[in-house]
């Protein structure tokens, strides 16, 4: 008999992975936002018996970059929850993906110090905001201070 190669996970490594309505729990989207999503990115899920489907740690973290609804590292926090909650022995596992996706992030470009002092402005009352930017400038290398 040939053995067809899957890159789907084994079995006991899948049920530690979340379902759609999971992710979309964690990730703070309604359900049919998962699947608009998986379709929109070109996702395949890995199939769980006759019905369940379920995300990767790594797509999940790509839905939840592309919704734009819950922070990264609370995304990160949930997948682990999750993965205590229905696999203990699988928690290693996720955590490792969590941290192979961190890793192949791009560095954020930094912002030029004009904006942030402009963000402060704008976002805050002006006695706070100005005492925002004199920490922050406090920080600064000498020669960016504006």
């Amino acid at each position: 008999m040939t053995r067809v190669a899957t890159t789907s996970p084994p079995a006991a490594h899948a049920k530690a992975l979340p379902t759609f309505r999971q992710a979309a729990r964690i990730i703070d989207i309604h359900p049919s936002g998962i699947t608009r999503l998986v379709q929109r990115l070109g996702i395949q899920p890995v199939e769980w018996g006759n019905r369940d489907k379920r995300l990767r740690v790594g797509d999940v973290l790509t839905i939840a970059v592309s919704a734009k609804r819950a922070a990264l590292e609370e995304v990160a926090d949930g997948l682990i929850a999750l993965a205590e909650a229905e696999q203990p022995d699988r928690v290693a596992d996720v955590e490792a993906e969590i941290e192979r996706f961190f890793a192949a992030l791009p560095l954020p470009e930094p912002s030029p110090t004009g904006d942030v002092i402009a963000d402060l402005r704008k976002e805050l009352p002006p006695k706070w905001a100005d005492r925002a930017i004199a920490i922050y400038q406090r920080y600064l290398p000498a020669g960016d201070a504006q």
